[in-house]
């Protein structure tokens, strides 16, 4: 799984130096791709079979008893772009599982961009 996701890096990288500015990836893409990952933590998981450290797809291992959930389906409500984005911002603020994983005396930090944009990392 790795060295196809630096393929598409790669492609990416490649476009970009081409001059491409924006590069349109359909749902259907994106949604294989995220199965592909998905199928391949959790056949990670299971080869360790709860035993020694599970690698994830970035190479960092997991230490024990640790797992990777599915994250959940998120359907933002009707609104504005800023409306839905400070919706958003509450809900992983005040998610149960980001607290879990936020160190003492830490936070969850927003960055900033444009709210239109086509590609959101998170």
């Amino acid at each position: 799984m790795r060295n196809e996701l630096e393929v598409i890096i790669a492609e990416l990288k490649r476009l970009r130096s081409d001059g491409d500015e924006a590069v349109f990836i359909g749902d259907d893409t994106l949604n294989g791709i995220e199965a592909a990952v998905f199928a391949e933590t959790a056949r990670e998981a299971e080869a360790a079979d709860g035993e020694g450290e599970v690698t994830a797809s970035s190479n960092q291992p997991l230490k024990k008893g640790n797992t990777i959930s599915v994250p959940p389906e998120v359907h933002l409500p009707e609104g504005s772009t800023e409306e839905q984005w400070n919706w958003l911002k509450n809900e992983v603020v005040n998610s149960p599982v980001c607290k879990a994983h936020v160190k003492p005396g830490k936070h969850v930090v927003f960055g900033v961009g444009n709210l239109r944009a086509d590609l959101f990392f998170c």
